[in-house]
């Protein structure tokens, strides 16, 4: 047997070979675990490789997008030292040195160890021919033009287009939120793009601070075929400061963004109907004096101001309700778009300007503006009729006693053997189209036998074919009826009556009622007239009827002539009286509520009150400077005694008490208005077209004269080379001294300008234009008449900022440039190394075909 040392031996060997064997398993084991591991974390980063690839690939076939960049991010390491290699190319290459990859014509990324004998491959694309290089990518950084991520856009869209204005601050003082006037040339002023030409048009020129992002405010003026006249807000200019602005244009898709809210004031003139749509805008009041008569009309354009004079001065001024602040550092300046209209008369047909005061204090008064004069002075756009209808004595015979326009006619004869007798007060519709306005206060009982109402008729009454009346009357059961009377029938003896009962009942002894009504003739040959009609009693201003039309309804005919009528089914004996008890109120031109009195150009919250006997009605005045004061239930005032009228502030104190000593209607405008008066004899500067001798100075006729009255002195200077015309006629005002300009309605070239300075400085100023007859010894039926576009208003100061551009340094938008692939050399797969920067570019080539590219940019770190 063996000797126990041997045995021990033999055991030692016995033992290491275990220790060998077990060491080996775990060996394999380990080697196993790493290249599983190694072989998915190869997998994962191909795939992600591939994915990227696979994207850009179909973009640039089915999108035609080029030149896609990849930027690899994948780590460094697989493993704690062990660095990887990736392969990308086209499988029957690709499989050669990976057997585990299809030999087909597709695209994969292989990622492997450096040996090659672990790795992983995912598939980047099925579509056949697409092709593998190594390249360079060049990136071409030279730019004209201005960077359009850097320039002006609007959602997202760039302006194409730029050119810089540089604007020069000449006054020595520091601006803000100034407006200054870009007289643009539209000859050379365009950019291309691509091989396009863009100019600029209203809807898509913008302007921008000198940040070329900041937009700035503007406003179009005027734009033609040749030239544009464009004001821009300046947030900010400094004394003597040169400041560049740009404007930009080259945007298909923007909407124009002109904004009038840059002025102070711009008012668009013609959209004043006529003198109560002026007054009760809120922002003009007028004045006038010694005037027989008084137009006020716009047609949507243009508004014509008229008048003609009892005496001299005689003027009509209309004024800014909004009073200017004259004390600061910085002026104003009224631009006024007008002309004169040659009359024939030597007078001052057209004026504007400032007028001014030179203490805070002004005093105020007031000024009707009546729905209704007395139609014996004038047949014009109001009416008053009030008393006896001359109906004084029994008319016997077959005939009708007919009063027409407050005259008694001859008896006409009618076709039966009827007495009747007929009231009737007409007035014409001035024009077609327009609208009147009428209240009649009535007396309606059931034992009279007397109808009073309105008529409505294409001609006077007794020459028309087509005279309707609405009149009041009381059925069998004492209520209240409304009913149609064909007058035309009953000149001819045929009464007929269509009657609607309103089931209210009347007083027995009679009880007063008010018409309320507004017509609106139609245009020719179009069917019947509007008409809006409403009754109420006089006791307690209750609605008892209301008839609204739209027209082509009820009536036949055209409402040439609107009045009030009564008729009597006989003949009045011995008659002394008026059937027409009180007032009747008609208004032409415009509807007008005649249940209400207004009073225009309060501060806002200041109350008016009226007060008539016992009667009151008070209003509060709006945003707008208007204070509506009911009158329902006395739409007449004045007629026992005057009336009064008391302004408080809204805290409730008294500022101002008027007397008026007239009898005043509903309808009725009273205007709390400042006391300005004719130019020669206030503070004022202006330019009037004059043809007279106005201020010592003989100015031909045709011609223009720049006036300034300080109170004490008036000062002109006559201008005789520039004829009557359109023009822009504008005052300033800065550091003391007026400014007088005319230029061209266009294109603002400079026709005359004249400076004069003031011995007072004023303290406030408000803008006013009209027309006056000035200087005159005789000017009855003298007729003076302005036209007016626009007025402006807006700071200044002398000289004003100047502006300067060159199309020479018009610049268009240039985007970076999309970079240039460069292929160095085709293959059928690329490497590249773990610890290298490479990006993967997918670029169409000039065939149409699709190639993935390998850019190295570089060594990076882990």
């Amino acid at each position: 047997m063996a000797s126990p040392l041997v045995t021990h031996v033999i055991g030692g060997v016995v033992m290491v070979a275990v220790i060998i064997a077990v060491v080996n398993y775990g060996s394999i084991m380990y080697n196993t675990t790493r290249y599983n591991n190694l072989q998915q974390l190869y997998e994962e980063i191909a795939s992600a490789i591939a994915v990227r690839i696979n994207s850009a690939v179909l973009d640039a076939y089915m999108r035609g997008l080029n030149n896609t960049i990849i930027h690899l991010a994948n780590p460094v390491e697989a493993a704690a030292g062990e660095k990887y290699n990736v392969y990308i190319g086209v499988g029957s290459s690709l499989s050669k040195l990976f057997p585990r990859v299809p030999g087909d014509t597709g695209l994969y990324v292989v990622v492997s160890s450096p040996d090659n004998t672990i790795y992983g491959y995912a598939s980047a694309s099925m579509i056949p021919g697409v092709e593998v290089a190594r390249g360079r990518v060049v990136i071409n950084k030279y730019r004209t033009g201005f960077d359009a991520a850097y320039g002006y856009s609007e959602n997202g869209v760039p302006f194409l287009c730029r050119m810089p204005i540089n604007v020069t601050e000449r006054a020595g003082v520091d601006l803000s939120n100034y407006l200054v006037l870009v007289n643009l040339s539209l000859t050379g002023v365009n950019c291309t793009y691509l091989g396009k030409q863009y100019s600029p048009s209203r809807s898509d020129v913008r302007f921008t601070d000198s940040d070329g992002v900041t937009p700035l405010d503007y406003y179009i003026e005027y734009w033609g075929s040749v030239n544009a006249l464009i004001w821009v807000k300046i947030p900010l200019l400094k004394a003597r400061e040169v400041k560049t602005i740009y404007m930009y244009w080259g945007n298909s898709f923007a909407q124009e963004k002109s904004n009038p809210g840059i002025f102070t004031l711009l008012s668009r003139l013609g959209e004043y109907s006529g003198i109560q749509s002026l007054l009760l805008s809120g922002v003009w009041g007028v004045k006038y004096n010694n005037t027989a008569s008084i137009n006020i009309a716009g047609n949507g354009s243009v508004l014509t101001v008229s008048a003609t004079y009892t005496a001299s001065p005689g003027y009509v001024n209309i004024y800014s309700v909004q009073e200017l602040d004259a004390t600061g550092k910085l002026g104003w300046i009224v631009e006024a778009l007008g002309s004169p209209v040659d009359t024939g008369s030597n007078s001052q047909n057209y004026r504007a300007g400032f007028y001014a005061w030179n203490t805070t204090a002004e005093k105020y008064s007031i000024l009707l503006i009546p729905p209704v004069i007395d139609p014996s002075t004038s047949l014009s756009n109001y009416t008053i009729i009030y008393g006896n209808w001359s109906i004084t004595g029994e008319v016997t015979g077959e005939g009708v006693n007919l009063v027409v326009n407050n005259t008694a006619l001859q008896t006409i004869q009618v076709g039966k053997n009827t007495n009747i007798s007929i009231a009737i007060a007409q007035r014409s519709i001035s024009s077609t189209g327009e609208y009147a306005s009428m209240l009649y206060k009535v007396r309606v009982d059931s034992y009279s036998g007397v109808y009073r109402g309105i008529v409505l008729s294409e001609g006077l009454a007794n020459t028309s074919n087509q005279a309707f009346a609405i009149v009041l009357t009381v059925d069998d059961k004492g209520y209240l009826q409304v009913c149609q009377l064909d007058v035309d029938r009953l000149l001819q003896g045929q009464t007929q009556l269509d009657c609607e009962s309103t089931g209210v009942s009347v007083d027995p002894d009679g009880e007063w009622f008010y018409i309320n009504a507004t017509i609106r003739n139609p245009a020719q040959g179009q069917g019947n007239p509007e008409l809006e009609l409403t009754v109420y009693r006089a006791s307690d201003g209750s609605l008892v009827y209301q008839l609204p039309r739209q027209g082509t309804q009820g009536f036949t005919g055209r409402a040439d002539y609107i009045g009030p009528i009564v008729y009597y089914n006989g003949v009045p004996v011995g008659y002394t009286g008026s059937e027409f008890d009180d007032l009747v109120a008609i208004r032409y031109g415009s509807p007008v509520d005649l249940t209400s009195i207004m009073v225009v150009g309060l501060p806002a919250g200041w109350i008016a009150e009226l007060w008539d006997g016992d009667f009151n009605a008070s209003g509060v005045a709006g945003s707008n400077g208007v204070a509506v004061l009911n009158v329902t239930l006395k739409p007449v005032l004045g007629v026992d005694g005057p009336v009064y009228l008391y302004i408080y502030t809204g805290d409730g104190v008294l500022v101002d008490v008027f007397e008026i000593n007239q009898v005043i209607s509903g309808g009725t405008i009273i205007e709390y208005a400042p006391g300005i008066r004719e130019s020669t004899s206030s503070f004022s500067a202006m330019i009037h077209a004059s043809a007279n001798n106005i201020c010592n100075v003989n100015v031909g006729k045709g011609g223009y004269v720049y006036l300034l009255d300080t109170g004490s002195t008036c000062i002109g200077m006559g201008v005789s080379n520039v004829a009557w015309g359109w023009y822009w006629t504008s005052v300033g005002y800065f550091n003391g001294s007026f400014y007088y300009f005319i230029e061209n309605q266009f294109n603002r070239a400079l026709y005359s300008s004249y400076s004069l300075t003031s011995t007072v400085k004023p303290a406030s100023l408000r803008v006013v234009f009209g027309v006056s007859a000035e200087g005159l010894s005789n000017v009855k039926n003298t007729n003076t008449t302005g036209l007016f576009q626009l007025i402006m208003l807006r700071p200044f100061v002398y000289p004003e900022p100047s502006v300067s551009y060159s199309s020479g340094l018009i610049q268009n938008a240039s985007f970076p440039q999309p970079p240039t692939v460069i292929v160095d050399q085709y293959s059928g797969y690329i490497v590249f190394s773990s610890d290298l920067t490479v990006d993967i570019v997918v670029a169409i080539k000039s065939t149409g075909g699709v190639v993935v590219v390998e850019v190295p940019r570089g060594v990076r770190g882990r």
